[in-house]
């Protein structure tokens, strides 16, 4: 277990794109976290970039894996719209909705880790592992 700032993490999971997953540990008082979180049955993972080592010590803040949304597979630009990235959905402390940008191998092993669907072109898929 690591401990950081009130906030008992477990090993961190490293993405593909360098990004890490941290699961909150169940001895982690749950007060301030918002309620789309809390009562997600996966458990309450948070994600950090390469700016800080845990979560909230990141530029971005405490974010927190929304599995309440699709992974986003992102799509290609048109004349009529321009283009996205993969991405993956999060929520920040105070419940408001945000994407973290990541490559297609990192948005498969999530889906595969959490049996998460995708939202691809409107369409929802999920990857399996064989």
């Amino acid at each position: 277990m690591t401990k950081s700032t009130n906030m008992t993490w477990l090993q961190p999971v490293e993405l593909p794109d360098e990004h890490r997953i941290f699961r909150l540990s169940a001895k982690t008082t749950l007060d301030d976290l918002p309620a789309q979180v809390k009562l997600h049955r996966r458990g309450l993972w948070a994600i950090a970039d390469n700016s800080g080592n845990y979560p909230q010590d990141t530029d971005d803040g405490l974010l927190w894996l929304d599995f309440n949304r699709d992974l986003m597979a992102g799509s290609p630009a048109r004349d009529d719209r321009p283009g996205n990235s993969p991405g993956i959905p999060l929520l920040d402390s105070q419940a408001k909705e945000q994407r973290a940008i990541c490559d297609t191998t990192t948005l498969l092993t999530l889906s595969i880790m959490f049996t998460w669907n995708i939202n691809c072109l409107g369409m929802t898929t999920r990857a399996i592992a064989i």
